[in-house]
């Protein structure tokens, strides 16, 4: 008995013994693997580290070039097939230098040391550009991409927002422009409007288009916000301060002598410094698809001059609406009002964006780009406001505002469109970087709208004119004619921004400055002319021949670059 025992304690210890060795041998084997793992995957991480070096070199080059080349910074590129192929080689030189920082991400991540950087984005873009990417291997296998429901529904989404916040916002605006004109009265009112004209006349030189090249750059490539912004800003403020000081000093030669020093200086820095923040913020926001935020930003502005109204008749008029306001009183809350939303809207972008960050070496491309940008709006806001202008030193101040009421109510005319085009100014870029047919295509898309939108708006305007007066009062009768004269621009306004947008998105922003600025100086001669003549009715002659004139010369100019970019790539 005890010598089986033995026997069987031997064969379980030898059986122990073998299964140790065999365990040591295992683990032998499998540090040795994972040596060899280790090593391969260094030397893998090694090779990406060489070979990425080794690619971005060149393709640094390859993306440096190719947007010295798109931003025509040496010299322009006549042929329109030049610019397609360029800003393909540009996109796809950034696409490959994502990919290639993608896989470098990969090491990170194996070493645990990646950190993720969430944010929103514009999945409309993402699809898009993946759209551009796969095009031409569709093409060459006869497979066609279908993206445009989504687009649609994207593009419905963003007007609508737009316009939601632009109706909110004619509410509002009514609102301040009732209780306004009623509180200044007819001659105050005048000298309110003729200051701001004048703001708004030199408004576009003050970003020097710098807002228009960071839509332009962000909507195609998100990356390049901060630079951009930051450029923007110190534009803004530098020309913003040059401007208004030189008006300032020759302001006597401008405005009557009734009208005091204090109230011209808070109006014009509040439009010139002020306004152009939010106006730059409220592009920033399209540009990277915050469409909603800069809605809110349209209403925002509107209700901040509203509770500065309010605020006068609340407690310096003990509530009595039919006291006359006085202008310095009402300048310096309109000021107050305006750098408060200013200054909100630049940390909002500073929050959900990201910070502006200074790049000075570009501040001269950015200008040399945007100059025509600027002459474009400048010479719109002629078109738009010399007349009231004119209209303060050439005819009288209850003209200018009565001519001024009426501009109002056609600029809610106009808020519709205004919304779709505001929701709309990064897609012309985007659908201008795939080429003529793909712009063109979008364009004809938003004629329709544009078409019955234009015959309702000048129906309503002959319908309703007469109901305007009994809403200011009596003084404001001879309204409803400078009205029904007026009906046409909605729809004018309109086609004139489709047609100018398509040629800016498609990167002929300098013939549609050339175009405006030659119908402004027809409207600024028209002006002279009509205006000593006919009083206000010249003033809106003038504007309907030159605005009908603009849309004109604007389609022409679209049908001749249209046939030479065909002519050019047969």
């Amino acid at each position: 008995q005890v010598r089986s025992t033995l026997l069987q304690l031997f064969k379980i210890k030898v059986e122990k013994d073998s299964l140790i060795l065999e365990l040591e041998e295992a683990t032998a084997i499998s540090n040795d693997s994972r040596r060899r793992a280790e090593e391969a995957n260094l030397a893998k991480s090694r090779f990406l580290a060489t070979m990425s070096h080794e690619l971005r070199t060149p393709l640094n080059a390859i993306i440096g070039f190719s947007e010295i080349m798109k931003e025509e910074l040496i010299g322009p590129l006549d042929n329109a097939s030049y610019k397609e192929y360029v800003a393909d080689i540009h996109s796809s030189g950034d696409h490959l230098l994502n990919l290639i920082n993608e896989i470098l991400d990969l090491s990170r991540i194996e070493a645990g040391k990646y950190e993720l950087n969430e944010e929103a984005i514009n999945i409309v873009e993402v699809i898009e550009d993946c759209n551009t990417l796969m095009m031409l291997r569709a093409k060459n296998k006869d497979i066609k991409i279908k993206i445009s429901q989504i687009t649609k529904k994207s593009l419905f989404k963003d007007t609508s927002w737009m316009l939601i916040a632009r109706l909110i916002n004619v509410i509002v605006q009514a609102a301040y422009f009732i209780i306004l004109a009623r509180s200044l009265g007819t001659a105050n009112y005048g000298s309110f409007v003729g200051i701001s004209a004048l703001a708004s006349l030199l408004t576009p030189f003050v970003a020097l288009g710098s807002d228009d090249i960071l839509v332009k750059q962000v909507s195609v490539d998100r990356g390049v916000f901060p630079s951009y912004w930051g450029n923007n800003l110190l534009i803004v403020v530098v020309n913003s301060i040059v401007i208004t000081s030189g008006l300032l000093l020759i302001s006597g030669l401008i405005f009557p002598k009734d009208i005091s020093l204090v109230p011209i200086a808070f109006i014009l820095i509040a439009d010139l410094l002020c306004l152009n923040l939010q106006d730059s913020s409220n592009k920033a926001m399209r540009a990277v698809g915050l469409v909603h935020k800069a809605a809110q930003l349209i209403v925002l502005s509107t209700v901040g001059k509203l509770l500065a109204i309010l605020g006068i008749i609340t407690f310096l008029n003990n509530f009595d609406f039919s006291a006359t306001v006085d202008l310095k009183t009402w300048s310096l809350l309109y000021f107050l009002s305006s750098l408060l939303v200013g200054l909100f809207a630049l940390l909002t972008i500073n929050k959900m964006v990201g910070k502006p960050r200074l790049m000075l070496s570009r501040i001269k491309s950015d200008i040399r780009q945007g100059v025509y940008f600027s002459l474009g709006m400048s010479a719109n806001n002629i078109n738009n406001n010399i007349d009231k202008a004119m209209l303060v030193n050439m005819a009288t101040l209850d003209a200018t505002g009565i001519y001024g009421s009426a501009y109002r109510f056609i600029n809610i005319g106009d808020v519709p469109m205004l919304a779709m085009f505001n929701a709309t100014y990064p897609r012309f870029f985007q659908y201008g970087a795939l080429g003529w047919d793909s712009c063109l295509n979008f364009a004809k898309k938003l004629l329709p709208i544009i078409l019955g939108y234009g015959i309702l708006s000048f129906v309503a305007f002959q319908v309703f004119a007469p109901i305007v007066p009994q809403i200011l009062g009596a003084e404001y009768q001879n309204i409803v004619s400078t009205l029904r004269w007026l009906a046409p621009l909605p729809f004018i306004s309109a086609l004139q921004l489709l047609v100018a947008n398509t040629l800016t998105g498609l990167g002929h922003q300098k013939t549609r400055s050339i175009i405006q600025i030659v119908a402004a100086t027809i409207n600024i001669a028209l002006n002279i002319w009509l205006i000593p003549i006919y009083g206000l009715y010249g003033a809106i002659w003038a504007t309907l021949v030159s605005d009908g004139s603009r849309v004109i010369c604007l389609s022409i100019a679209l049908v001749y670059l249209y046939s030479l970019s065909k002519k050019s790539s047969v």
